[in-house]
């Protein structure tokens, strides 16, 4: 009895901590609804695109299983994530803004087209 408690405690905390450490400080191949780019995801926050290290920098956040990536203020999404396997994930955006405006006729649009698709596969 007290290994089975013991084994639920552990996979409760696994469960609470989410995608964090999953995907932090590591490199992904990451397929936004039909856009790919290989991403680093930097442990200071930073969203950094390996082809194009110009690119404008995305700052990101993780909130149990909700990966958010911010332009800035006015622009940012929120993208619910689901471990699949070891490395991968998939999910949809949920929430997305532009120019401070949330876009939910954009992302119906998406939803009923089925390309509201995001994968992240981890670069080995």
């Amino acid at each position: 009895m007290k290994k089975i408690s013991i084994l639920l405690i552990s996979i409760l905390f696994l469960a609470a901590c989410g995608i964090k450490g999953d995907i932090t400080g590591k490199t992904f191949n990451m397929n936004l609804m039909g856009s790919e780019e290989t991403v680093t995801f930097t442990k200071d926050g930073i969203a950094q695109p390996t082809d194009d290290p110009s690119d404008k920098e995305v700052r990101y956040q993780i909130k149990d299983d909700t990966l958010i990536l911010k332009q800035d203020e006015n622009n940012h999404m929120e993208i619910e994530l689901e471990k699949k396997g070891d490395g991968f994930f998939e999910g949809e955006v949920k929430k997305l803004f532009i120019d401070g405006k949330e876009q939910t006729d954009e992302l119906k649009s998406l939803d009923e087209s089925d390309e509201n698709v995001v994968t992240l596969t981890q670069v080995k």
